[in-house]
């Protein structure tokens, strides 16, 4: 099992430091960690570090915190200003009167720029960095041609190491060993946190005030958050894992045709918490979702949204299980 660590976007909240985290997770888990160096950089950007420190002396500081005997990938992608929100940069840089850092998130799509191949650098030389078995470009939609410049240009720079890693001159830790001699996480842990969790969740949604100590921490950095609020989050359940307008086509026509803004399935996805059991799929989550939302708000609908989603649900089901026929019998 590998964990990642994700981007921030615009805020933190806690009252745990980052790397402190992931050291209480890898304490109780046989894991390995992915360390993606353009989350590392929004984590400077989007926490109140870059305010007391320069980038080099928060990196050190991070990393002699983070379990990095556990890192055994590290991810490289590209930065830049999220499309969710391009439209507001200007907004974004002119709420920062004392720095230029542009509002860049990790983003796979967009050019590598120099600050990553530094950090790497820097991430390289840890001496404690003992179990790291390779490095991931990241590259999804980037244009061909810049992957190919990248990649000779990732190639030479880190020669050398591709070598070691390829005569395995790593050393793994026992990492099952470790976490199950020193314990589980007891079980008011767990229900601490999931409380906190809770709270996080209803704040983020806006049904809650971001009050408490988790909200009052110097890394805070909250005066975003009404930017996650309002410009990422419904970002994410519109386009991401499918865009509802493409996977719901006849249904959002339909919609708009009676005035129904897709901005009320955002609400509607928050409105309130709904427990989850066992493992689930986003895509499958979302169609699920939006099938209710329709027979809601005009239930007239119900059977064309019902339709497109057993569409969909086929679709994934032909995509993703080898062997299951495209139309059933």
């Amino acid at each position: 099992m590998l964990l990642e660590m994700p981007p921030l976007t615009y805020f933190v909240a806690g009252t745990m430091s980052i790397p402190r985290f992931f050291r209480v997770v890898s304490e109780q888990a046989p894991c390995g960690l992915v360390l993606d160096v353009g989350h590392l950089w929004t984590v400077f950007r989007y926490s109140d570090a870059h305010r007391t420190m320069s980038l080099t002396r928060f990196i050190e500081t991070f990393l002699n915190e983070f379990p990095m005997d556990r890192v055994v990938e590290i991810h490289v992608a590209g930065l830049a200003i999220h499309e969710s929100h391009r439209a507001l940069a200007s907004r974004l840089v002119g709420d920062i009167s004392d720095d230029a850092l542009p509002a860049w998130v990790d983003a796979h799509a967009a050019p590598i720029p120099t600050v990553l191949f530094e950090m790497l650098d820097q991430i390289l030389c840890h001496p404690q960095l003992t179990s790291l078995k390779g490095l991931a470009l990241e590259v999804d939609t980037k244009p061909i041609d810049l992957i190919v410049d990248e990649f000779a240009e990732f190639s030479r720079r880190y020669r050398a190491l591709f070598r070691r890693l390829s005569n395995g001159e790593q050393v793994v830790p026992d990492c099952e060993a470790r976490a199950l001699s020193e314990g589980l996480m007891s079980t008011s842990s767990i229900q601490n946190l999931t409380e906190a969790y809770d709270r996080y969740a209803r704040v983020v949604a806006g049904t809650m005030e971001p009050a408490g100590a988790e909200w009052s921490q110097d890394t805070a950095n909250i005066q975003e958050l009404d930017l996650y609020r309002s410009v990422y989050l419904p970002y994410e359940i519109l386009h991401w894992g499918g865009k509802v307008e493409d996977m719901f086509v006849e249904s959002c026509r339909r919609l708009r045709e009676r005035a129904v803004s897709l901005d009320g399935f955002v609400a509607f996805w928050f409105r309130e918490p709904r427990t989850l059991v066992g493992t689930y799929d986003f895509f499958l989550l979302k169609v699920d979702r939006f099938v209710e939302f329709v027979h809601e708000v005009v239930p007239e609908l119900h059977s064309i949204a019902e339709r497109e989603a057993e569409d969909l649900r086929r679709a994934y089901r032909f995509a993703n299980e080898p062997g299951v026929p495209v139309y059933e019998s």
